[in-house]
Order: structure tokens, then sequence, then C-alpha cells
């Protein structure tokens, strides 16, 4: 366990070719599973290091999959602080794939963990709240945005 806490540590903080840090993430995920389970936090630690090994590559859509999966495992087991982390980076992530109404469904999921579960402060609540509504606002644009980058 020590090595494997150590060993996502190292990959988090190296500087390493693409495709090298993409080998290792996913032999630190593969590695945690086996060892620790398909459930455990040692198992979200790993899969949230190897979407953020796809986002430093400039792959979000493996990087999507990724949090994906952290999330269906963060709340299968309660872990209700990593899961709303993993909405958080979804919804960066669909934002910058032009994908607005999938980021707007992670931030609603993530409001609404933070006013269930964590029982977030009512100042915490009500930024999520407004960030929302700007998000709402700005979804048009971001689509047509994406259809326009898409389309060229």
């Amino acid at each position: 366990s020590e090595y494997l806490e150590e060993a996502r540590g190292t990959l988090e903080g190296l500087d390493r070719p693409p495709k090298q840090a993409l080998q290792l993430s996913l032999a630190l995920v593969l590695l945690t599973e086996a060892v620790h389970g398909p459930m455990s936090m040692e198992f979200v630690r790993a899969l949230q290091c190897g979407g953020n090994t796809h986002l430093r590559a400039g792959r979000p859509e493996e990087a999507k999959e990724a949090f994906d999966q952290m999330l269906q495992v963060a709340e299968a087991g309660f872990a209700y602080v990593e899961a709303a982390a993993a909405l958080e980076k979804l919804v960066q992530i669909n934002l910058g794939l032009g994908e607005a109404n999938a980021a707007i469904e992670c931030w609603q999921h993530a409001l609404s963990i933070h006013t269930e579960h964590l029982k977030s402060k009512p100042e915490v609540i009500q930024s999520m709240e407004e960030s929302l509504a700007a998000l709402k606002q700005a979804a048009p644009m971001i689509a047509k945005a994406a259809e326009e980058a898409r389309a060229a």
C-alpha cells in the first residue's frame, strides 16, 4: 500500500512524455485495483491520477472516462468529497469539449452532493448556485462555439 501511494505521488509529479506517463498511469490503476479492490479509496485516487494524466496528455475523452469511473466508485462508497471532486473535473472537461449540457448536469449533481451530503456552508452553496446560473446562461454560446470549431 505504501508503495502504491508513493507510485501515485511520483506519477503525479513526473514530467514524462505523454505516452510513458499514460502507460505508468494505467499500470498504477490496474495494480491498485488488484491490490485494494475496485471499491477502495486507493482505487478512487488512482483513477483521479489517471484522469489528470490523460488531461496533461491532451486526451480529454479518456480523462472523462477515468473521472466518470472515479465518480461511480466514490458514490458507491459514500465518498462524497471525492465524488464532488470528480464532478467538478468533469464540468471542466465537458466545457473543454463544448458539451455545455453535460457540464450543467455535472454541476447540478455536484451541487446536490454539497447540499445533501456534505452540508457545505451556505456561501459555498450560493456560489455554486450562481455559477450554475451563469453556466446555464452561457450554454447556448458554448454549444455554438463548439459547433463552429468542429465545422472548421
